[in-house]
């Protein structure tokens, strides 16, 4: 029996040395793929990735089976399949957030991930976000958005004032992106609820249409200096001063099979229709 338990301790020894050996050398390979050095490695690094929840499985949470089902929801959302892409998404955090039994209700997360300032489109659901606050259907809690200049976060907190938080953020990408951190950092994908999900299509649906019931006004406030720069910009485009207009955002991209793509040539007629009614 002895030799039995002897034997069971000497095999485990090996088994965790083993697997300490090739974690070492695929940091070390990691390092030296993003710039660093081969042997530019340390045990604080390792205790950091090891406790991180940006790879593997632990008692929690599997957290690259996470990762693959949203690889996989982005898939299904690309080839057009919006419902099933969209239960996935939601799947998963309800999966992370039972995880770190967390009540997204009694604690909303707090921070916004990066996702939310990485284009002006993105930074144009933000006034839709706060928005949702303003009419209940978002939790209400002051957000904190990591940004990776100083001029992007002038930007947008002379949008949004006071109702973000801006925090610099060099490398723009943060420890709370990874999914075991994700009931902390509101993904733009996905939008906690008072009791659910919902994805940020539903939630534009959702708010613009209670803000036209409710006679609610806009999120976004602009500062006087922003809308005098605006102004300016305006009239050297030749645009009338005090003439109404409507922006249109159309996306062109290499890529034929992202669903955003349009084509401009299909919004002549509206554009031809703005100008015959003066705009």
């Amino acid at each position: 029996m002895k030799k039995l338990i002897s034997s069971t301790k000497l095999i485990s020894k090996i088994s965790r040395r083993y697997y300490r050996a090739i974690q070492n050398f695929s940091l070390r390979i990691t390092n030296l793929a993003f710039g660093g050095k081969f042997n530019d490695f340390t045990n604080l690094q390792h205790t950091t990735v090891k406790y991180s929840g940006i790879v593997g499985k632990n008692a929690l949470l599997d957290i690259q089976g996470i990762y693959s089902e949203w690889e996989f929801s982005q898939n299904l959302w690309n080839s057009g399949h919006y419902k099933k892409s969209c239960e996935i998404q939601k799947n998963c955090l309800e999966t992370i957030y039972r995880s770190q039994n967390v009540d997204g209700m009694e604690q909303p997360p707090p921070f916004l991930s990066v996702g939310w300032s990485a284009a002006i489109g993105h930074i144009g659901a933000l006034g839709a976000y706060v928005a949702g606050q303003k009419l209940g259907i978002i939790p209400e809690l002051k957000r904190f958005l990591p940004v990776a200049s100083v001029e992007q976060g002038m930007r947008i907190h002379a949008i949004f004032q006071e109702k973000i938080t801006v925090l610099k953020s060099a490398h723009s990408f943060s420890i709370l992106e990874s999914p075991s951190q994700w009931h902390l950092s509101e993904r733009l994908a996905m939008i906690r609820t008072s009791d659910s999900f919902i994805s940020l299509y539903e939630m534009h649906e959702r708010v613009y249409s209670a803000m036209m019931i409710a006679n609610v006004q806009s999120g976004i406030s602009l500062s006087e200096d922003y809308e005098v720069t605006a102004r300016e910009i305006l009239l050297k485009l030749g645009l009338p001063e005090n003439a109404w207009f409507i922006g249109f955002h159309i996306r062109e991209k290499p890529n034929p099979l992202d669903p955003r793509v349009a084509r401009l040539e299909n919004f002549y007629p509206a554009l031809e229709h703005v100008v015959s009614r003066g705009g």
